[in-house]
C-alpha cells in the first residue's frame, strides 16, 4: 500500500498563485453618540491685539512667543476651563530655568453628550469649531447610554497644537471615549544652547502633565464618575507618539557627554497606546538614545503607524525594542505630514486597536488579526514586527471523512505572515512527510489525485523576516473510496462543509449533503441558520422540506459588521454547527 501512495504522490499537483493577498477592511466612520466639548471661549479683543503685532495664535497656544505667552492667556474666563497645574521637578538639568517653578496648563475635552444637547458650537481663532461647547456653568450632558466611558488621552505634534486634530477627537468621542486634548507648555520650558538636550527638555515635561491631566479628571465633580478607571489609553501623533511611549515606560536617555537614562512616568492606569507617526524616525533627538535603547522592554500594546519615507528603518527598529504585544502599518509613498487619505485610515486602525485591548472585542481581534490595509484610503501596508501567532485552519473541516481525491486545504490570512509552510504526512506525529511546501503567500494548497481510503493529515505555520511561528493544530480528513454509484442518489450520511470563500466580504456560499434514510420516504425538515458569536440568529437561510440530495446557498452579510459567525444545520436527529469569518 505504502508504494501506491507514494506512486500517488508522484502524480500530486501542487497548485500556488503568488499574487500577494491583501485583505482590506472597509474604514469605519463616526459612531453612534452625539460629541460636546468643554469651555475653551477666548477673549477677542486679545487675539485682535496679538494679530495686530503680527504674532500666529497657534504659537501663542503654544507658549512660543517671546515672554513665553499661553493658551490660558488668551481666555477671556479661564474658570470655564479645563485647568491645572504642574510642579516641574527640581532637575536643572533636564529642565533648565523651569526647575522647581509651577506651569499652568489647558485642555479640551471631547466627550459622548444627549441626542438633544442644546449647547451651542464655538469657533476658535483660525475657523475651527468645538461642537455643543457648554460654556462657564453650563451643564455637562452625558450620553446616558452607558454609566462610565473609557478615557483617551491626545497628545499632538512638536509645534502644533490639538486644535489642528479637532475631527479627529471628534471621531473617537462619537465612539463612546471621553477624549482629553492638552495644549503642551514645551516652548516654555528654556533650553540649554547648543546642546543635545534641547529637544530633551522639550518633551520630558510632556508624560508628567498629561499624568496630572488625568489625575485632575479622576479628582472632576464633572468627569470622576464618567470615567472608566479600568479603560484609560493614550494616543498622539509626532512628538506626541513619542509621549505616548514615555508614558508606557520608555527611558529618556542622552548621547554621551549628557547620558543620563531617566524614567519620567511609568503609570500603569494607561492599558495602551498608540503613536501616529512617534518621533522615532532618525537617531538626531536624545531622548531614546542612539539605536533607541530606551524603549526595551516596554510590556503594555503599542500599534506604531509610521510613514515610509519618514526614517522607516529606525521606526521598525524601535518598535522592534518593545517586549509588549506590538503592531506596525507602514503608509507607503509618504512623509511626516501623511496626508493622501493616511488621517482616515489611521483613525480606524486606532480604534480598532483600542477596542481590542481595552473592550477584548471579537470583530476588532480578527481585524487586528487579518487585515493588513484599509478600503479606498492611503496605501498602508501592514508590517510584521514580531513572530507570527498560531494560525487557524479552516477547509476541510478536521476530521471529514468522505473527501474527494482533489482537496484544497484552507487557513485564514494572518497579517503578521510574510508567507507559510504547508505539511501533508500520513501520520498524526509527521513522522512521514509526504510533502513540505515553504515561500507560499496564498492561504490555500491545492492537492489532487490522492490515494483512496486513507487518512492524511496537515498543518501550516506563517513565516516572516523574524521567525516563524508555532504549527498549527493538525487537522486530518480521510479520502472516500469511490464506487461508480451516483453520490447524490445513494448518500449514507449528513454532511456540512466549510463555507467558501472564508473569509468572506460580503458573500459566502455553504454546502451541505442530505441522506437516503429509511426513517422517511422522500423529504425531511431542513434548517440552516447563521449566529454571531453571542449566539444571537442574524439570518435563516433555509427551513423548508428537502429530499435527499447536496445543497448549496449563497449567504449575503451585507448588513452585518465583521467578526466571526456561526452556522448550524439542523435535520432530524441531525445538528453540526461551523464558524465563519467576515471580513470587510
Amino acid at each position: 500500500m505504502r508504494k501506491i501512495l507514494l506512486l500517488s504522490i508522484l502524480f500530486l499537483l501542487i497548485k500556488t498563485n503568488y499574487a500577494q493577498i491583501k485583505i482590506s477592511i472597509d474604514p469605519i466612520g463616526l459612531g453612534q453618540y452625539n460629541v460636546a466639548s468643554t469651555d475653551l471661549t477666548h477673549d477677542n479683543y486679545k487675539i485682535d491685539s496679538i494679530i495686530t503685532l503680527g504674532y500666529n495664535v497657534g504659537s501663542y497656544w503654544e507658549g512660543d512667543i517671546e515672554g513665553k505667552k499661553y493658551v490660558t492667556d488668551l481666555l477671556s474666563d479661564s474658570s470655564g476651563a479645563i485647568e491645572f497645574n504642574v510642579i516641574v521637578p527640581n532637575d536643572s538639568t533636564l529642565y533648565g530655568e523651569e526647575a522647581g517653578n509651577e506651569l499652568t496648563y489647558a485642555a479640551i475635552i471631547y466627550y459622548p453628550t444627549t441626542a438633544n444637547n442644546s449647547h451651542l458650537d464655538y469657533e476658535l481663532p483660525g475657523g475651527k469649531i468645538l461642537p455643543k461647547m457648554q460654556r462657564g456653568s453650563e451643564e455637562y450632558l452625558f450620553s446616558e447610554d452607558k454609566d462610565k466611558f473609557p478615557l483617551l488621552i491626545y497628545s499632538h505634534g512638536r509645534g502644533s497644537h490639538p486644535v489642528a486634530s479637532l475631527d479627529n477627537l471628534k471621531y473617537f468621542a462619537s465612539h463612546g471615549f471621553i477624549v482629553a486634548a492638552l495644549f503642551h507648555s514645551d516652548k516654555r520650558v528654556k533650553s540649554l544652547e547648543g546642546s543635545d538636550l534641547n529637544s530633551a527638555q522639550e518633551f520630558a515635561l510632556r508624560p508628567l502633565a498629561v499624568l496630572k491631566l488625568i489625575d485632575m479628571l479622576q479628582n472632576n465633580y464633572d468627569f470622576k464618575d464618567k470615567i472608566d478607571n479600568e479603560k484609560i489609553a493614550a494616543f498622539g501623533e509626532s512628538y506626541g507618539g513619542s509621549t505616548v511611549l514615555a508614558l508606557l515606560g520608555g527611558k529618556i536617555i542622552g548621547r554621551p557627554p549628557f547620558y543620563f537614562p531617566r524614567v519620567t512616568t511609568i503609570d500603569e492606569r494607561i492599558k495602551c497606546g498608540v503613536g501616529i507617526v512617534a518621533y522615532v524616525g532618525n537617531n538626531s533627538e536624545p531622548f531614546w538614545g542612539v539605536n533607541n535603547t530606551g524603549l526595551n522592554g516596554i510590556e503594555r500594546p503599542f500599534f506604531l503607524l509610521a510613514a515610509e519615507n519618514d526614517g522607516i528603518e529606525y521606526s521598525l527598529d524601535a518598535i522592534s525594542k518593545l517586549s509588549g504585544e506590538k503592531y506596525m502599518v507602514k503608509f507607503n509613498g509618504l512623509g511626516h505630514n501623511l496626508g493622501e487619505g493616511a488621517g482616515e485610515d489611521y483613525s480606524t486602525w486606532a480604534l480598532i486597536f483600542l477596542k481590542e485591548n481595552l473592550f477584548n472585542d471579537n470583530d476588532a481581534k480578527n481585524s487586528l488579526y487579518s487585515a493588513t490595509s484599509i478600503s479606498n484610503g492611503a496605501d498602508d501596508e501592514f508590517i510584521p514586527v514580531d513572530i507570527p501567532e498560531q494560525l487557524y485552519l479552516s477547509t476541510p473541516p478536521d476530521g471529514v471523512s468522505d473527501t474527494t481525491t482533489n482537496v484544497d486545504c484552507a487557513w485564514l490570512a494572518h497579517n503578521k505572515s510574510n508567507f507559510y509552510k504547508f505539511e501533508l504526512s500520513d501520520d498524526a506525529e509527521f513522522n512521514n512527510i509526504l510533502i513540505s511546501a515553504d515561500s507560499l503567500i496564498t492561504t490555500t494548497f491545492s492537492l489532487t489525485n490522492l490515494v483512496q481510503g486513507k487518512i492524511f493529515y496537515w498543518h501550516t505555520k506563517g513565516v516572516n523576516n523574524v521567525g516563524s511561528g508555532d504549527w498549527s493544530a493538525t487537522f486530518s480528513f480521510t479520502i472516500e473510496v469511490q464506487t461508480g454509484i451516483d453520490d447524490n442518489k445513494m448518500l449514507k450520511k449528513y454532511n456540512l462543509t466549510q463555507n467558501y470563500p472564508n473569509p468572506f466580504n460580503p458573500t459566502t456560499t455553504i454546502q451541505y449533503s442530505i441522506p437516503v434514510d429509511a426513517k422517511f420516504v422522500s423529504t425531511t425538515n431542513v434548517v440552516l441558520k447563521v449566529y454571531d458569536i453571542l449566539g444571537r440568529e442574524v439570518a435563516t437561510l433555509v427551513n423548508k422540506e428537502q429530499s435527499a440530495g447536496n445543497y448549496e446557498v449563497r449567504f449575503d452579510a451585507s448588513g452585518l459588521s465583521s467578526g466571526l459567525y456561526c452556522y448550524k444545520l439542523n435535520s432530524g436527529s441531525y445538528s453540526k454547527t461551523m464558524k465563519m469569518l467576515l471580513l470587510k
